[in-house]
């Protein structure tokens, strides 16, 4: 959500106005200070691509292709269609060379564009990456339908083995002539099912275990969440008590100077 993702963070200041994240409250500051996290910029920038990753790299993006173009067009004299076309080429790597920087400037500023449009590709990469994965929930379905689809090839190898192995017996105990051509047949493809009978169950096997890690790391999130949550209720407890103590301090003692300034 582009429109709640920059409406959480005041754009100058380090500050976080969001109420998940506020940085004025005194027990947002101690939990922060407890767990070594300062509210600086460097904190916000890492929020705001958890939340907006996208909005955060276009916003930035265009930034640097405007200032650079303006920048270019100061150094070089060009018209602003062709600096911004400069820029564009330069930060997605392109280069046509039909446009070129002559001053120090100017190749400087289309240097460093060159070197930010790289980081940005690498960063929209691993936002793609980390986007296209499967969720705990859509990796439970997927093993859930590939066990299934074992489990018919299962059963139709199974079937296999046992009708090659019933016309193998047919063709050598119960005919008069046997014939060795259909024999050899038949136990080719009965070597062939046991065969792929075989990978089934070991595909089978790495499925189970993969289902297996799964579970094991759901549950340790799960456990890991559950004694986060509880040291954050006691840090939360722990606060608020410090904050109820230093009140009744700060009342007890403004009282004592009263009665103190009344005598």
């Amino acid at each position: 959500r582009p429109h709640q993702c920059f409406h959480s963070y005041s754009p100058g200041k380090t500050n976080i106005t969001s109420a998940q994240f506020n940085a004025h409250n005194a027990s947002s500051r101690s939990i922060g200070a407890l767990n070594k996290i300062s509210f600086d910029t460097r904190f916000v920038m890492k929020t705001l691509m958890t939340i907006c990753p996208g909005t955060v790299l276009l916003v930035f993006s265009v930034s640097c292709w405007i200032i650079a173009a303006w920048t270019v067009r100061v150094c070089e004299r060009y018209s602003g269609g062709g600096t911004m076309w400069l820029i564009s080429i330069t930060f997605l790597s392109i280069g046509y060379g039909d446009m070129v920087p002559h001053t120090y400037c100017g190749k400087g500023v289309c240097l460093l564009t060159g070197i930010m449009g790289a980081g940005c590709t690498a960063l929209v990469v691993a936002v793609v990456a980390r986007k296209s994965e499967l969720t705990r929930a859509e990796k439970h379905v997927h093993n859930f339908m590939m066990d299934t689809q074992l489990y018919k090839k299962i059963k139709n190898t199974a079937a296999n083995v046992l009708r090659e192995t019933w016309l193998i017996y047919k063709n050598t105990k119960l005919v008069k002539k046997i014939d060795h051509a259909k024999v050899r047949h038949h136990q080719r493809k009965f070597l062939q099912a046991i065969h792929q009978l075989r990978r089934v169950k070991m595909e089978q096997q790495k499925l189970t275990d993969q289902a297996n890690t799964v579970t094991q790391n759901m549950m340790y999130d799960l456990v890991s969440e559950l004694q986060h949550r509880s040291e954050e209720q006691d840090l939360f407890v722990a606060v608020e008590f410090k904050l109820i103590e230093y009140n009744l301090l700060k009342y007890l003692y403004s009282m004592q100077n009263k009665i103190n300034y009344s005598f």
